[in-house]
């Protein structure tokens, strides 16, 4: 069911629609099949994708592990100024 609702997330979001069209053709040679061809950037794609959240999920339990309940609330009050400070910068650039 979630599985379901993300592939239909991802095929509807137009940004991945668009860099995947844009992406993928210069990497397809025109004179063999195309649709293997496109099949196989797929597949390396997701393989890819896969790969990468895999790799940040296991790092991000190992971290969670790690830490305590007092250092973690610390870590997230650390990222909340940080992102409240990138704000406050990107609200003070002057803009032509």
């Amino acid at each position: 069911n979630h599985y379901i609702q993300g592939l239909l997330v991802s095929l509807s979001n137009p940004k991945v629609m668009l860099f995947l069209g844009a992406f993928f053709p210069q990497f397809v040679d025109p004179n063999g099949n195309a649709v293997a061809q496109l099949a196989v950037l797929a597949g390396v794609f997701i393989l890819t994708l896969v790969l990468v959240d895999v790799c940040y999920t296991v790092a991000i339990a190992r971290a969670r592990a790690t830490f305590d309940q007092a250092r973690l609330r610390l870590l997230d009050g650390a990222a909340g100024v940080f992102l409240l400070l990138g704000g406050v910068a990107l609200a003070m650039v002057r803009r032509p």
